[in-house]
């Protein structure tokens, strides 16, 4: 009696779980790209203008979606830009006005060096010329999931500077080098 009895439970079981699946699901699906921004993207930096007037922000983005938002004084959203293929370590606004990023992830390869960019129409790369040789001194790798970039970019009351390596790069809202300066760091010998 018992097998009988478990026999057409199981059947009405396994076309309950049949017919559920063919049914069309009233949960919204679940990718957004296309739609507009998504919206959690985790932010990755901020940097502000002098005057307050403009907020900059740099985010992870997903591949070939805006990464650097920028946004007035109220909070009002004004431009976004593509900068690179994901990351944005850092963004910096000069005094003079010019938005420059810099991505960790500018092609989108695990053997991509961190790049400075001059944030316009397209985005222009402002590459270290360090190559393959300067990850030394452009990526810090230590532990197993862990690197950090060497690789800095900073504001002044008139343009940005990033530093490559040993290289420092005064900028321009045009993409080009400004002006390269060589820092030379003595190794200093430490006595116990």
């Amino acid at each position: 009696m018992k097998a009988t009895l478990l026999c057409p439970i199981l059947a009405a079981i396994a076309i309950d779980c049949c017919c559920a699946a063919d049914a069309a699901s009233r949960v919204p699906s679940w990718n957004t790209r296309g739609v507009g921004l998504l919206p959690q993207q985790g932010i990755a930096c901020l940097d502000m203008a002098e005057d307050g007037s403009q907020a900059v922000v740099g985010t992870f983005a997903s591949p070939g979606d805006p990464n650097v938002f920028v946004f007035d004084r109220e909070g009002r959203f004004v431009r976004s830009l593509v900068v690179g293929q994901r990351a944005i370590g850092q963004v910096s606004l000069s005094g003079g006005g010019h938005l420059h990023a810099l991505c960790t992830m500018p092609e989108g390869r695990a053997g991509d060096g961190p790049t400075a960019f001059a944030c316009q129409e397209p985005p222009v790369p402002i590459p270290s010329g360090l190559g393959e040789a300067g990850y030394p001194r452009t990526i810090f790798h230590y532990g197993d999931r862990s690197n950090h970039t060497g690789v800095q970019i900073g504001a002044t009351r008139k343009e940005n500077v990033v530093l490559y390596g040993n290289q420092m790069l005064w900028l321009d809202e045009s993409g080009r080098r400004q002006v390269l300066y060589r820092v030379c760091i003595a190794a200093q010998k430490t006595v116990s």
